[in-house]
Parts: C-alpha cells; structure tokens; sequence
C-alpha cells in the first residue's frame, strides 16, 4: 500500500491557497457554493488544502479538469492511508465501506454491473405510473393535514424512501430504522464509534434479510440478486448486504436532499416556475439546472493517485490523495456562462456533474432525473399557493453533512 507522509509545510508557489478543507458556506446564502470555492476556481484551478488531520490534498475545481480526473485510471477509488477524508467520521469508513463505490475495475465494474439494468433509463421510464402515484398520495396528505407542514418529513423524504423501498422491498415500518441510521452516516460530525454501530445495525438487518429471502424470494431486486448472483457463487451474502445497504442510502438521501433544495429554489424563481408550469418541455431543463445549480454533494469526490500524474504543470505523486470539487465545476464559467444564474433554458446545463463522472458517476441518476421531474409536474400544479413559511437563511440546513440539504423547512398554501 502506498502511503503519502503527511506534513504541515506551507503550500508551494504553484499552490497558492492551501487553506483548510472543507469551507464554510455563507449562511446568508445558503443555496450558494462555498464563497473560497469560488474564488479558488477564479485564482488557482489546482491547489493544495489542508484536511481535519493536517493532511494535503490536490483540489480539481475546473469542469474539464473534474471530469477528466474522474474519468483517468490512475486515480483510484479504493481508500489507502493517504486517501483524502474530511473528518475523523469520514474517515472511518475507510474501514467499514466495503461496497463497489470504494473499488477499482475489475471489481468495480462487476459488482456495478450486477445493478445497472434496474436503474437503466428504459426500466425507470416503466417506473413513472408507481412513482406518480406515490407523489399523489404524498400531496393528498399535504392537503388533508393542511398548513403548516415540515416540507422535508411530509414530503421531501417521503417520495424517494418509498420509491427505493418499493424496489428493495423494505417494509414502511422499517423506514424509520433506516433513516436514523442514515443520518448518523451521512453526517460529517458524527462519532466515529457512532457509524461503526450505523453500520452494524445495517449489515445485521440485510444479513437476516437476505438469508430470508433465500427460503421466501420475493419479486424484488435483492431477491433476483440472491437467485442470480448469491446462490450461483458470484459473491457472498456479506457482500450483497453491503450492496443493498448502499443502494438505500444513494437511492434517498440525495433525492430528498434536491426535493428540498430545488422547491425553495424553483418558489424563489416564481417567472420560471410559471413558465415550467406554461410548457411542461421545460421541465427536464429545469432539473439539470436545479442539480448543477444545487450540486448537494457538497465537498467532492474522493481518489488517490496510483502512479506520477503530470497535470495542469504539476506533479501528482503516487500515493497523493485528490478532490474532484463538484459544486465549483458546475459554476465554472467556460462550461456554464454566467454560472451564477439560475436558468432553466441553460442549453448546457445537462453537463453538469452533480451525479460525478466518469467509471462511478452515479448509476441511479435516471431514477433521481424521473423522480424530479415528477415532483416539478405534479407539487406546483395540485398546489399553486405553496411557499416557504420562513427566511431562507433561517433554514435548518445541513452544513455539516455529506450531501448539503435541509433538515426541515416550514410551508403554507
């Protein structure tokens, strides 16, 4: 294993800034990027910063440089000694992370491959009548419970946790189990010892799953795994239980997070709404604009690099852990004119990376794309009125998470 020997030194002239990672959003405009991710896109499109343990990371803040690193081999994805990590809770799933996310080809490649067909866009457009009517419900219950609501429990986290549920077959009574344990994960702060017992209580849940599922299959997803890939000795139990765990978390979590964000964005937008409302067209122009504008992966993607890399004029050296900054790549001007407007007819809007690049961009980004799009269609239209009940800077935001997003949010109609 390559191991990188971390320093405190001052950051080279070819690396200007070298301050500490992650930065601070301003809580005056919490929707925004980081205002030193800006400016570290405007100055210094690589550099050095510092992490929570005093460790150096090269950070790729440019749209091409992003996508290019993504998409490059020679940085890898599995975590070693030098692999960045943002806080001590982070790092910890260097060790307990076992799933495809932290692999390189060729296992990587199997395992994604095992998922992909149920997440194709094809199977996920058959999905939009199952998806549709949880959307209705979801707003039925809105409507008969009445003003004031907590948009993100009534409805935000409702629609995604019952659509990647439905597909993994987990019961409504077991939704909660998930969430907390979700939230304990995903949350940057959270205690070492407290993600370790997060993640034991879901490998033990999946365990005893999928050993029931052996004897009483279902017509699920995990079922048809444990058919064509357990049974057959294509992996173990252990292995598909750290799959389905992944898959719950990615299929909810991220979601819900743009759920949020994209209604108070869209309601602070009223001439575009009325527009997305006029030309229902509009409407997958004004997703990709939400998830570039938004980008609620908040600090980036991880890698390290398994050989010398040369690039931008600097020297990678083997074993250096890198940050692929999405938020900064989906503002960078060369790629997105004007980035810092919100604009649902953005003609380049589509090439955004909010789902990453490259060999792990996200393999569920056609079933997020059809559950937004339904949520735009169908919230604004059965409910004309709805606004935020309170300042946006008065949010309960989640600062301190993987995935930027709102804990809860008031609205009336």
């Amino acid at each position: 294993m390559e191991t990188t020997t971390h320093t405190n030194a001052a950051p080279t002239a070819t690396c200007p800034f070298g301050g500490n990672f992650p930065n601070a959003r301003d809580v005056n405009r919490p929707l925004e990027p980081a205002p030193g991710y800006v400016h570290m896109l405007e100055e210094a499109p690589l550099h050095q910063v510092t992490l929570y343990d005093g460790s150096r990371a090269w950070l790729f803040t440019r749209h091409e440089d992003v996508v290019n690193v993504l998409s490059d081999r020679r940085f890898s994805s599995v975590p070693t000694d030098s692999y960045p990590m943002v806080s001590p809770g982070a790092a910890i799933t260097k060790t307990i992370d076992h799933t495809f996310l932290r692999k390189d080809a060729p296992v990587h490649t199997v395992h994604r491959k095992m998922w992909t067909p149920y997440f194709a866009a094809n199977r996920v457009e058959k999905m939009r009548p199952t998806i549709q009517s949880i959307v209705d419900r979801a707003i039925d219950r809105l409507l008969e419970k009445g003003p004031p609501a907590d948009f993100v429990s009534e409805f935000a986290l409702v629609i995604p946790s019952q659509v990647i549920c439905s597909l993994l077959d987990v019961p409504e009574s077991d939704h909660e189990f998930f969430q907390t344990n979700s939230t304990v994960m995903m949350t940057l702060s959270s205690k070492p010892e407290d993600i370790i017992a997060a993640k034991h209580a879901f490998d033990a849940y999946w365990l005893k799953e999928i050993e029931r599922r052996e004897l009483n299959p279902g017509d699920d997803i995990v079922s048809e795994l444990i058919r064509t890939q357990v049974l057959t000795g294509h992996i173990t139990g252990k292995e598909l239980a750290d799959m389905s765990w992944l898959m719950l978390l990615a299929g909810h979590e991220t979601t819900a997070s743009m759920i949020g964000l994209s209604t108070i964005l869209l309601l602070r937008h009223p001439d575009q709404l009325a527009d997305m409302l006029t030309d229902p067209s509009l409407t997958r122009g004004a997703v990709d604009e939400c998830l570039r504008y938004l980008t609620v992966n908040q600090n980036g993607l991880n890698r390290v690099a398994t050989e010398d890399v040369d690039i931008l004029g600097t020297k990678i050296k083997k074993g250096e852990g890198i940050i692929a900054l999405l938020s900064t790549a989906n503002r960078d001007p060369l790629t997105f004119p004007d980035p810092q407007r919100f604009d649902i007819r953005r003609p380049t809007a589509r090439q955004h990376v909010a789902f990453g690049a490259g060999f792990h961009q996200c393999l569920g980004n056609p079933l997020a794309r059809v559950e937004l799009q339904i949520v735009f269609d169908t919230l604004f239209r059965r409910m004309p009125t709805l606004q935020v009940a309170q300042d946006i800077s008065e949010i309960d935001y989640k600062y301190q998470a993987f995935f930027f997003g709102a804990n809860s949010f008031a609205v009336t109609w």
